[in-house]
């Protein structure tokens, strides 16, 4: 969650600018949107996946006696002929998944097919996004749009709410960017004006997406994955069912089920308690959850018992209190910083930067260097990849720009300090976990997977040598 202004600040009697209060809210926004929905679980699990997977198939490839561990994979598809095609593989298995969330979330360049989105095990000709036309003009949908102007839409409640803004201030698009703006206007343009309250409902909804099959099969299973194709398919559902509506927040828990299963069951989607007891299921099959993961399987419980609680809690203000404070956000920037103002829990925060250390770790072990770590023939932490330029105390008193050749060693060390606690780089923590120190590594920033061209030559000179 990156934020400008410490949430600290927005007390009584406290002078804080609306702007950074709003944008708190929204921010607030995204962090349910990762614990109450299938998404966010989904890109969540992902990613760990990812991570993990990455991790396991480099630490056995690097596994060599005597021998340095280096980065990234790529490297050792050098050894031979057996290792270039397991890297290889792996490469492409990896990118495979990666290439699929992005494309359910954001692609610079969104209208192609999966096959031209560059996947090669799943080469799909689907659409990886819908076109819809708004005054006019046609637009490709992509997710982050859903997710975005279903963020918007609770920072402006809150703005009509707390502080009487005019709505037409709130959605000016001469002033808005249009990722924030675009799915609600075509919400409108469907729909009409009386379905105002509607828009966050239906965008939660789109967001509530399953894990099964793991990787679609079919263009409908595709769709059904993707927030921007559920969206479009909900809102033509809702504009064809003219009586259906949520109602006022009072309202919510006698309609919402109605609503909600309504629109799922016309769209042929899995049904909210399908989704629920999906991802429920998921933390049973694990054998110990990490403490983010226990706070996503107490919001889907939460969820259970409240199912409207995801669409617009900012218009029920009991509702957003009683979430805020019982789902707390673990850790937070803010200009720059990394703080625990959301919660006292050390465990989860200290885990929340441990996942960042692993996921910028993964994208090296890929070969995805920052511009800077080539430079400077250099390792990164979290801080420096993910461009969190304040990111722990000796960024903010030492000057450390989380890049260092890994033959010095971590910039600082890691020791036990007097209350046993760890002290030092987070990134060498994270190393240690695995039993490495920075200095077992060393990094061929040169190396690249060969091109599909390059793997055809290889591969005729190969049956041209048996």
């Amino acid at each position: 969650m990156r934020l400008n202004t410490s949430p600290d600040s927005f007390g009584e009697g406290m002078s804080v600018d609306i702007e950074s209060e709003a944008t708190a809210m929204h921010e607030y926004m995204h962090f349910f949107q990762t614990i109450f929905t299938g998404y966010g679980h989904i890109a969540w699990d992902s990613h760990r996946q990812i991570t993990s997977f990455l991790y396991n198939e480099w630490s056995q490839a690097s596994a060599i006696p005597n021998q340095k561990r280096r980065l990234p994979l790529a490297h050792y598809a050098k050894l031979g002929l057996e290792q270039l095609m397991h890297a290889v593989w792996i490469e492409r298995s990896v990118l495979e998944m990666i290439n699929l969330c992005r494309a359910r979330f954001w692609l610079p360049s969104p209208n192609v097919t999966l096959q031209e989105l560059g996947l090669k095990l799943r080469p799909y000709p689907w659409l990886a996004n819908p076109t819809i036309t708004v005054n006019g003009t046609s637009h490709v949908l992509q997710g982050k749009e859903i997710t975005e102007g279903h963020a918007h839409f609770v920072e402006a409640t809150y703005l009509e709410q707390i502080h009487d803004i005019d709505r037409s201030k709130i959605w000016d698009k001469s002033i808005l960017p249009k990722q924030y703006w675009i799915a609600f206007e075509w919400f409108l343009e469907e729909c009409g004006e009386e379905k105002y309250s509607e828009f966050p409902f239906i965008c939660d909804l789109a967001m509530q997406i399953s894990w099964d099959p793991v990787v679609p099969t079919t263009e409908e299973q595709w769709r059904a994955s993707n927030p921007a194709w559920r969206f479009v398919k909900l809102v033509q559902a809702l504009k064809e069912e003219k009586s259906l509506n949520i109602g006022l927040p009072e309202e919510w828990p006698k309609k919402y089920d109605f609503f909600a299963s309504t629109l799922l069951g016309k769209c042929d989607f899995h049904s909210l308690e399908q989704i629920f007891s999906e991802r429920l299921a998921s933390f049973k099959r694990k054998k110990e959850l990490l403490n983010l993961e226990a706070l996503m399987e107490k919001a889907i419980r939460f969820r259970q018992a409240n199912p409207w609680c995801g669409g617009n809690p900012m218009a029920d203000l009991n509702l957003w209190k009683q979430m805020t404070q019982t789902f707390r956000v673990p850790i937070i920037e803010i200009g720059g910083k990394l703080g625990s103002f959301g919660t006292p829990d050390t465990q989860i925060n200290t885990e929340a930067v441990m996942e960042l250390q692993f996921q910028a770790f993964a994208v090296q072990i890929l070969g995805e260097f920052s511009r800077s770590a080539v430079r400077e023939k250099a390792i990164e932490c979290a801080f420096s990849r993910f461009d969190i330029p304040q990111g722990c105390e000796f960024q903010r008193t030492h000057f450390c720009s989380g890049r260092y050749s890994p033959s010095d060693g971590a910039p600082f060390p890691v020791e036990r300090a007097e209350n046993d606690t760890l002290k030092g780089c987070s990134f060498e923590m994270l190393l240690n976990t695995a039993g490495l120190r920075s200095t077992d590594l060393d990094v061929d920033h040169a190396a690249k997977l060969p091109t599909d061209e390059e793997l055809k030559v290889i591969n005729r000179k190969f049956k041209s040598n048996s």
